[in-house]
């Protein structure tokens, strides 16, 4: 190992503070490599970590008997070797530093590796249990000054190196480091978090009875160190929680997690809890799902209900759009996501809340009626496709453009149309796909390759070399949808834009067959 690699590990913890120069950061070995045999079982075989760097070439990591760890090309730490050999009975052994190839040790177990190591004539050293415990905490104390981003101009630009150095030195102490890493991450020290994965699960659970609600947060929001039935149970007691913070996070994990133990309780306070509180109600039960779900947000679509009069929603930034304050927006995407044929008929009603035809709401319902297959709907969306003003779009507000609000509906009500069968804003998709603006013409490219018929195939093979990647990308899937080109009729999606050079050869020997017959 050389001089300026030793004095960089002593440099890394001196920056933490309290370290005496002769103090030993880490045993290591002037002869060469460095190796750690982790102290941790997985699938019951011994992690073995290797670094090696061979003459000329460049430094590499391997793993034996585990996942590869990472790559340590610009990490300037080979030589050092830290941790004790812990064979699968649990004995330890010393810790030995010496020139062994990788393929002495591949596929081997601890004892294996040691009598690799012999071999060579390896020389073995032992850490007392003191300098063990010793390494964690100078190991921490660094990633604090990291955290606190106490660096000096010349630290700043080596700490992101460092402090990922540091944490995946504490993953592989393994178990010794567990309890100084769960008290450093919950007295503040955020990078200690990084360094908790699912073997500290065990320490948390000894730990978990005496801490606090707010540090059980904590440790669940780091995912892979709780056990789940743990974090079940944390989530289902903090909805009755003190902290309104406590039970958002709650409402938020069980969401997140799907866990259908949530559904009831969070049904249950779907109309009594804090008004804000509601709305994350409303998104954990979009994630959870069910038939009680819809039921009850179908119910939340009524002119009079909290979510209509937008109780407890937080003011967005800017201009609020034309429809502010009412909910019910939040609510017609939720029952989208749920997909439930089932809310289509009070989508509907709220459609025409203000007026046969005069479309309320409708850049958020149109494409929702569509997904469902509500085709009791095509007569309506016929007439806001024609309509030259639609409901609650006001004409005063500087901020409000009503044509642009028009085009919107206009190009949704064509593509739903089309998704329920039925031709009437074909033209408009026709005409937008050769419009001067990619957005509009990216729109109609999908809209006509997903829903398109055999009698799109020649507008949309026009796009196949278009200057836009994403309408090219649409065009390609909408040719191979329609006419099984590349044999890709049934997985079209997984079509590239890439493929336009080679659909457009295709469509050269084949467009005959599409061309429509005269009028």
């Amino acid at each position: 190992m050389s001089g300026r690699a030793v004095a960089w590990a002593f440099a890394l913890l001196a920056s933490a503070g309290g370290l005496r120069a002769a103090e030993p950061f880490i045993r290591y070995s002037n002869e060469l490599l460095g190796v750690y045999v982790g102290d941790r079982q997985e699938s019951g075989k011994t992690r073995i970590f290797i670094h090696r760097q061979d003459k000329g070439g460049s430094p590499e990591a391997h793993v034996v008997n585990g996942e590869l760890l990472d790559r340590v090309d610009s990490y300037p730490f080979y030589g050092l070797v830290f941790g004790e050999v812990a064979l699968e009975d649990g004995k330890p052994l010393e810790v030995y530093s010496g020139c062994v190839s990788i393929e002495a040790s591949r596929g081997g177990d601890g004892a294996a590796l040691v009598a690799g190591f012999r071999a060579v004539g390896a020389k073995p050293f032992r850490l007392t249990p003191q300098e063990v415990g010793e390494q964690p905490k100078k190991l921490l104390a660094a990633l604090a000054v990291f955290y606190e981003k106490r660096l000096t101009p010349q630290d700043s630009a080596e700490g992101p190196k460092r402090t990922h150095f540091c944490i995946n030195l504490l993953r592989l102490i393994g178990r010794r480091a567990h309890a100084d890493i769960v008290a450093a991450y919950l007295a503040g020290n955020g990078y200690a978090g990084a360094a908790l994965d699912a073997a500290a699960s065990p320490y948390v659970a000894s730990v978990w009875a005496r801490l606090s609600e707010a540090d059980r947060w904590k440790l669940v929001a780091l995912e892979k160190c709780v056990e789940a039935k743990a974090a079940m149970a944390l989530a289902l007691a903090s909805l009755d929680s003190d902290s309104q913070e406590h039970q958002r996070k709650a409402i938020t994990w069980l969401g997140k997690h799907k866990a259908a133990e949530g559904r009831a309780p969070l049904l249950k306070r779907l109309n009594t809890a804090a008004l804000q509180l509601r709305w994350d109600i409303v998104e954990a039960l979009t994630q959870i799902g069910g038939e009680d779900v819809v039921a009850a947000l179908i119910a939340l679509l009524a002119p009079d209900s909290w979510a209509a009069k937008g109780l407890g929603l937080v003011p967005p930034p800017g201009f609020p759009g034309y429809y502010w304050p009412d909910g019910r927006v939040i609510i017609v995407r939720a029952l989208g996501e749920l997909g439930d044929a089932r809310a289509a008929p009070a989508l509907f009603k709220v459609l025409e809340e203000k007026g046969p035809g005069r479309g309320y709401l409708a850049e958020f319902i149109v494409p929702v009626l569509a997904q469902l297959g509500y085709k009791e709907a095509i007569p309506t969306l016929r007439t806001i496709l024609a309509a030259e003003t639609l409901a609650g779009v006001p004409a005063d507000k500087p901020w409000i453009n009503p044509a642009a609000v028009r085009a919107t509906v206009r190009r949704l009500t064509a593509a739903a149309l089309y998704r329920l069968g039925d031709s009437s804003g074909r033209d408009l998709l026709l005409q937008e796909l050769k419009s001067g603006d990619w957005m509009t013409r990216r729109f109609a490219a999908e809209a006509l390759a997903r829903y398109g018929v055999k009698r799109d195939v020649s507008a949309l093979a026009a796009c196949l070399n278009d200057r836009d990647w994403e309408v090219n990308l649409w065009a390609c899937r909408g040719v191979a949808r329609l006419t099984g080109a590349l044999g890709q009729k049934k997985d079209w999606m997984t079509v590239d834009g890439q493929d336009g050079g080679m659909l457009l050869l295709w469509w050269d020997k084949h467009k005959a067959e599409f061309a429509e017959p005269p009028k």
